[in-house]
């Protein structure tokens, strides 16, 4: 009957024998082998010593340590983990990788926070303002605290599918397609490292999206009756919703500006706090007694942990992203009014800057734009503005250039631009000459 093979990573039976002759005679020889668990090659281990027990552990203690050099060289997710091991070390060897991630460079820091949020139970904390923070509520579902204590065999589909309908039953749509995010991420990882036979997540449902009320484009005549509106504002008048200015730091007539940008390039809303003065490129001389002024759509504003809480992102939200876009004229004499014309071509200053002179907080500048805009126009946001420049452009010149200008990762030829972005419905196809021989 041959020898059953040692499984990767094992040691072998340890023999111990008193030698009763030649070079070790009268002390004790302990042999084993060693299956290395990348290469799969067998290494003979062999050690003597003077006594049966200092043998063995002399070899023992040579296998742990050529065990754990070999964990070393196959890397931070290397570490024995087998279908009989908890799923929390599972989770840990998720947690490395995606740490690993973030130090290339190939995952945000901001992602991975909320990646840790959503896995370990943490103190119950505070917003600003005071209300209590839902994602660390002492009740908030954690995977770690659920499902961290089963062993990887145990982790199947049906108990995958039951933790994330208890997230649904609460309401918490997002935080369940986030769950189904994380938890593809661990289990793939999984059968990666061969503690998972199959991936139990590729059977169980995501949950779709919730539906929205999809806000409309504006139009002409509530672009004109906001920008009244606005300019009321900024001069300290009261409006609907909003009292007149009594007290405090004087209004900011930045914000009308952003909405202008916004509004003028489509671009998302943390792109547009994400501009400098030389992502501002202008031409004056094209020909036609215009200016061809464009703007870099390079960068996007985050948010970490620390004191430094702001920073900007170098790249957009997709490689599509990166793009250029032409302004229109009003556009231009918006930056003309900044004093655009006076800007280096090597100024990386913010576009809009705080009142400190760092890069503006999207949430101050969204609670600023909802005093602004009042209640009479409430529905009109960061967004409306995107949806209002791509609906524009798709209106002229087509979804595929609408989507080029909202720098879209796959080129729309008009299914999911239209569901997403553009305030019309699809045009079904001419089908009358068939359906006038139902009469």
């Amino acid at each position: 009957m041959p020898r059953p093979e040692i499984s990767l990573g094992g040691l072998g039976n340890v023999s111990c024998t008193l030698q009763r002759s030649g070079r070790y005679k009268g002390k004790y020889r302990a042999r084993g082998t060693f299956r290395h668990p990348y290469t799969g090659r067998d290494y003979p281990l062999d050690f003597v010593s003077e006594s049966d027990g200092k043998a063995r552990k002399k070899l023992q203690d040579d296998y742990r340590e050529r065990l754990q050099i070999a964990d070393k060289s196959l890397g931070v997710v290397s570490k024995s983990i087998t279908r009989k091991s908890k799923f929390s070390s599972l989770i840990d060897a998720f947690i490395e990788e995606k740490a690993l991630e973030v130090q290339e460079g190939t995952l945000d820091q901001t992602t991975f926070e909320g990646y840790l949020a959503e896995i370990n139970d943490a103190e119950p904390r505070r917003r600003k303002d005071g209300t209590p923070d839902l994602r660390y509520s002492r009740n908030a579902i954690k995977i770690r605290p659920m499902l961290g204590d089963l062993r990887n065999w145990e982790v199947d589909a049906n108990r995958l599918d039951g933790h994330l309908k208890s997230i649904r039953a609460n309401g918490n749509q997002r935080k369940a397609q986030l769950h189904h995010l994380i938890l593809t991420g661990i289990v793939r990882l999984g059968v990666k490292l061969g503690a998972m036979p199959v991936d139990p997540m590729s059977v169980v449902r995501k949950g779709g999206k919730r539906r929205r009320n999809k806000a409309p484009a504006m139009d002409e005549e509530t672009r004109n009756g906001l920008q009244a509106q606005l300019k009321k504002w900024l001069a300290g008048e009261e409006i609907p919703g909003t009292p007149a200015y009594a007290h405090g730091p004087k209004r900011d007539p930045d914000i009308l500006r952003i909405a202008d940008i916004l509004l003028a390039s489509g671009c998302r809303p943390y792109e547009g706090l994400a501009f400098r003065r030389c992502d501002l490129l202008m031409k004056t001389d094209d020909g036609e007694g215009t200016d061809k002024w464009r703007l870099v759509v390079c960068g996007t504003i985050k948010r970490k942990k620390g004191e430094n809480g702001l920073y900007r992102q170098n790249w957009t939200k997709t490689d599509a992203g990166y793009r250029i876009v032409v302004l229109p004229q009003w556009a231009v004499n918006t930056l003309k009014e900044m004093g655009a014309e006076k800007w280096r071509d090597d100024d990386e200053s913010p576009l809009f800057p705080s009142r400190s002179g760092g890069w503006r907080d999207p949430h101050n500048t969204a609670r600023t734009w909802r005093a602004a805009r009042g209640t009479e126009y409430a529905w009109i946001t960061a967004r409306t503005m995107r949806r209002t420049n791509l609906t524009t452009v798709a209106e002229d010149y087509g979804t595929e250039q609408a989507s080029r200008q909202g720098g879209h990762a796959v080129i729309s030829t008009g299914a999911d631009i239209t569901n997403i972005y553009l305030d019309r419905p699809r045009q079904a196809p001419d089908s009358t000459p068939a359906l006038e021989r139902l009469r």
